[in-house]
């Protein structure tokens, strides 16, 4: 399903963590289980899904079967995009990937690319935080994709269009485009 694969979901964690018990495989299914934890959107009640272990395979593929409708209903409507970001348990958490692409280009100055990938999952995971777009604009424009650039710029204005940041950008952008 579509949590399973978004970056700000703690089910991809814990579906793991599941297979993981599944396979009778405890210290990857307990470090699973806790990555999933982290997570602040984790619920304060867990489904149970221990009877899975009580199902056979053919048993999960016909569960499987009639939920994939379902799914590709839900996919009609939403549709992810994919991203390049390598599995981090923090993923969900735009300041720790923020800091990570800083930490990136302190390193090797020029990772622009891995930057950049870190801030677009930046604005995956929090798509309300226009200091996320300022980034990937940035980033965007250094990486030479002025077509990508205005897009952030754009989308970071529309929420806030005081943004300092931005705001200094679309001054260099009507500066060096009249």
């Amino acid at each position: 399903m579509l949590a399973t694969q978004s970056i700000a979901s703690p089910y991809p964690y814990f579906f793991e963590a599941i297979s993981w018990d599944y396979k009778g495989k405890e210290d990857k299914a307990r470090e699973c289980y806790a990555n999933a934890m982290c997570n602040p959107a984790f619920p304060s009640t867990v489904w149970d899904f221990s009877y899975w272990q009580d199902l056979t395979s053919g048993e999960l593929r016909a569960i499987a079967r009639r939920l994939l409708p379902k799914e590709e209903e839900y996919r009609k409507y939403f549709h992810l995009s994919t991203y390049s970001c390598p599995h981090h348990y923090l993923n969900f958490d735009d300041d720790y990937l923020t800091a990570k692409a800083a930490d990136t280009l302190v390193v090797l100055p020029t990772a622009v690319g891995a930057a950049l990938m870190l801030y677009e999952t930046a604005v995956q995971a929090n798509p309300f935080n226009a200091r996320n777009f300022a980034g990937a604009s940035l980033l965007s424009v250094q990486n030479g994709d002025s077509v990508k650039a205005a897009y952030y710029l754009n989308e970071g204005l529309l929420i806030d269009p005081e943004n300092k940041g931005l705001q200094a950008l679309l001054n260099v952008w009507k500066g060096g485009h009249k």
